[in-house]
């Protein structure tokens, strides 16, 4: 019982797992004209590692501060706070 909830608990995860996290973090998609420097660092750092590009996003907060995370290997998330 406990290994079939664990895989139903990490299967929820996988499929709405990003979305819940932006939405509690209150967090929007960052424009490339918002700021093109983070989303040309983005391309280059994805580019060297031979990954997908992140979605970059960001967090209403006077705090500096970062997240990255992602429940799914081809779409990472980084999201940097105002």
């Amino acid at each position: 019982v406990g290994i079939g909830f664990t895989a139903l608990v990490l299967a929820s995860l996988r499929v709405r797992g990003d979305d819940r996290i932006l939405q509690r973090l209150a967090a929007r998609p960052l424009p490339p004209a918002e700021a093109p420097f983070l989303h040309a660092a983005a391309e280059e750092y994805a580019r060297r590692l031979g990954s997908p590009k992140a979605q970059l996003y960001v967090i209403p907060s006077p705090s500096i501060n970062l997240a990255a995370f992602g429940f799914r290997r081809d779409e990472p998330i980084v999201a940097i706070t105002e």
